[in-house]
């Protein structure tokens, strides 16, 4: 019970921490897992191993892990306890071995080879482990006949700085001094803080990814969103199937004042995405602002929202697999300013970036087109030559981001207020473009491919239009 507490899921989730399983585990027999690099505090072997906050148990069915810990863990009250309830054991020989002797078979038993020595050497970006002469746990597998497992851990060195020192110097020589006499280590590390990123004790968000956005489906799959969603309502439709085999960039249109139907369709379950595109994980790209807010930053990454920059978006198609989905609404901030009810006016002309970034990745492009966005609000129309839409322009290009003058509905009344209309969205997702990757594609071969996407998303709109939209003669203009 205690090793599948929703609160070791979360602190899972907040780098995010990631199991990977490259061959099964035969319950029948027994086995020492070998963890590497140990890092900093080893937080990868405890959350892997000691929870079941990353799925260890249904990657491996029947394996019961037991990850070994210093004597000292064992000796303060509360502290033995909560080591205890982890299933964690002594880093003696008897306690190993009657795990694999006398506990049965489907033993696991999880030794961080390096040590405390080891965290010595975590440095960011380096691979340094102690292992040459490290051959204790490889005479008991012998021993016991139980079967060797390496497990390597990517990211456990980069979620806290340590200043590398060389093996001859006097600092390192007075920790492996202190090592000496008390069996741990003392590293002098540093993470981030609570409020802000450069100096604290917290450690760093790095992905740690364990071979053997961060993002909490549990949240994303609220039952509250749902009733947000039935409030309007909001609809998504599928048109053609997205392929887990590919990765793929979605263009969302428009992007109305707040965005409501980006968020409701793709950065949580509200809709029904799942069940239409099984085996799809999809992220939406927001502004940079919304990760510089505390307790923000934290709602807006437990719905696997990324930044909008291009080593987010770019971390996601190259570096994570297939089966990914990155959400762009495309028209942006400027859009927002145009979010005039029964209109489809959207800033896409000269916005070529995101197409840029599907030629270099090999990213397939969708089109996606949400009727119903622009009406949850009252925003009144202005030229674009007004000084009133200047002014505006002005702010957004100091801030990012932009300030419509809106309204909605009361609480009880329907004339002014800060509601949203009670208006219908039916969000259509268009038919995959395929793209062929281009790792330096050139500006014909873009403009190529955005003519393509423009010609896509204005056929799609008048597929639909006169079945989703309130106006049914409304044009799409292109900006």
């Amino acid at each position: 019970m205690f090793r599948n507490s929703l609160l070791f899921r979360l602190m899972a989730e907040y780098f995010p921490a990631k199991l990977h399983k490259t061959a099964e585990l035969d319950p029948k027999k027994n086995y020492i897992l070998g963890y590497h690099p140990h890092g900093v505090l080893s937080l990868g072997a405890s959350l892997h191993f000691s929870t079941n906050s990353t799925g260890f148990d249904e990657h491996f069915p029947g394996i019961r892990p037991r990850t070994v810990t210093l004597n000292i863990n064992f000796w303060l009250p509360f502290h033995r306890d909560y080591f205890l309830s982890n299933g964690a054991i002594s880093a003696d020989k008897e306690s190993i071995e009657w795990m694999l002797r006398n506990n049965g078979t489907g033993n696991a038993v999880v030794i961080v080879v390096g040590g405390a020595a080891e965290s010595l050497d975590a440095i960011p970006n380096t691979m340094e482990l102690t292992l040459k002469n490290r051959k204790g746990f490889v005479k008991l597998a012998l021993e016991n006949g139980a079967s060797l497992v390496p497990c390597i851990s990517f990211g456990e060195n980069e979620i806290f700085i340590q200043t590398p020192h060389s093996e001859n110097s006097i600092f390192k020589r007075i920790q492996k001094f202190i090592r000496s006499i008390t069996t741990f280590s003392m590293p002098l590390f540093h993470g981030r803080g609570i409020f802000q990123y450069n100096f604290g004790i917290l450690p760093y968000r790095k992905p740690i990814n364990t071979v053997g956005g961060r993002q909490l489906n549990c949240l994303r799959r609220c039952i509250l969103y749902r009733y947000v969603a039935d409030y309007f309502p909001i609809k998504l439709h599928k048109t053609a199937e997205l392929s887990p085999d590919k990765n793929y960039i979605i263009g969302y249109h428009p992007h109305g004042i707040l965005g409501v139907g980006s968020i409701l369709n793709f950065a949580t379950d509200a809709t029904g995405f799942d069940k239409k595109f099984p085996d799809i994980n999809r992220r939406v790209v927001t502004l940079n602002i919304n990760f510089l807010i505390p307790f923000h930053r934290e709602y807006v990454l437990s719905l696997g929202c990324i930044s909008a920059d291009k080593k987010s978006i770019e971390w996601m198609l190259r570096n994570n697999g297939t089966g990914n989905a990155v959400v762009i609404v495309v028209g942006g901030a400027a859009e927002s300013l145009d979010a005039v009810p029964n209109t489809m006016q959207l800033t896409l002309k000269y916005r070529k970036g995101f197409v840029k970034i599907a030629l270099e990745n090999g990213a397939s492009l969708v089109p996606c087109v949400s009727f119903g966005e622009n009406e949850l609000f009252s925003q009144l129309a202005n030229s674009d030559n007004s000084m009133y839409k200047k002014v505006q322009r002005y702010i957004r290009s100091v801030t990012t981001f932009a300030l419509p003058v809106f309204y909605g509905r009361g609480i009880f009344q329907y004339n002014i207020g800060f509601l949203p209309y009670r208006k219908s969205i039916n969000t259509v997702v268009g038919k995959p473009i395929d793209v062929e990757k281009i790792e330096n594609p050139t500006e014909e071969d873009i403009n190529k491919l955005h003519d393509l996407y423009v010609k896509s998303l204005i056929d799609l709109f008048y597929a639909h239009r006169s079945k989703y939209a309130i106006n049914k003669e409304m044009r799409i203009v292109i900006k």
